[in-house]
């Protein structure tokens, strides 16, 4: 799975965690932002250049995300109860549903996480055995059986 976005309501607030410069540089700037980017805990509000709404304005903030992402593949989820341009960036989906599951609704976010590895091994199936699925052959259902 890419990128994806899943809009869901979230109650608690985020979890601190030790200070570092990155941290520093992170957290002493306000949540006003034309765009908010949460990463890991921290809180990253760029600007956009003046007339642009592509381009950031390159400051220490800008700097810092780029260095706690740096040549990372992630995901991007968005909430319903954050304003629109809140990003919640996560490592990989699984993540970021466990967010949900702790930040937000604990029953959704289970059962989205157990959907999520429901289509991890249907994957990992397919590729193995091809399609379709023969669920009479005892290698295969063994391998269901292992969630492996």
């Amino acid at each position: 799975m890419g990128c994806c976005l899943i809009l869901l309501a979230c109650n608690k607030d985020q979890v601190s965690v030790e200070s570092t410069p990155l941290q520093q540089i992170a957290t002493k700037h306000t949540l006003d932002g034309d765009v908010v980017y949460h990463y890991k805990g921290l809180s990253y509000a760029l600007h956009f250049q003046e007339g642009s709404t592509k381009i950031f304005v390159e400051d220490d903030l800008l700097i810092a995300l780029h260095q706690a992402t740096a040549d990372q593949e992630l995901v991007t989820f968005q909430y319903s109860d954050h304003p629109l341009h809140h990003y919640f960036l996560f490592d990989d989906d699984f993540e970021g549903l466990d967010y949900i599951e702790q930040h937000s609704d604990a029953l959704i976010g289970r059962k989205l996480k157990h959907a999520h590895r429901i289509d991890e091994l249907r994957d990992r199936l397919m590729a193995t055995y091809g399609m379709p699925l023969d669920f009479d052959n005892p290698a295969l259902v063994a391998m269901a059986q292992a969630g492996v």
